[in-house]
């Protein structure tokens, strides 16, 4: 049997840098990164521990409602972000 992936690879390589693409078996499918709504564990209403952990479960799992940060610094600075609303006394959302 001969084998594909190289043909894939070359065609995708000439079209698109920075994807993630699952191939095997003359199969190929684009993956994307994508974000559930996630939790926050600090500051003083929501530190981290294991009940706050499981209560924020659904939320940290949950693709329901997702982002799609397409680089790094996109999936920092939400983080950044999260992190600022507890400085500005906003607290996390756990509910």
């Amino acid at each position: 049997m001969q084998s594909t992936i190289e043909h894939i690879i070359i065609f995708l390589s000439c079209l698109k840098t920075g994807g993630l693409f699952e191939c095997g078996g003359g199969w190929a499918a684009e993956l994307r990164r994508e974000r559930a709504v996630g939790g926050l564990f600090m500051g003083p209403n929501a530190p981290a521990s294991i009940e706050n952990v499981a209560g924020a479960f659904g939320k940290i799992t949950s693709f329901d409602n997702v982002t799609y940060p397409q680089t790094n610094t996109d999936s920092t600075m939400e983080m950044i972000e999260q992190c600022s609303r507890v400085d500005a006394g906003e607290g996390p959302d756990l509910d």
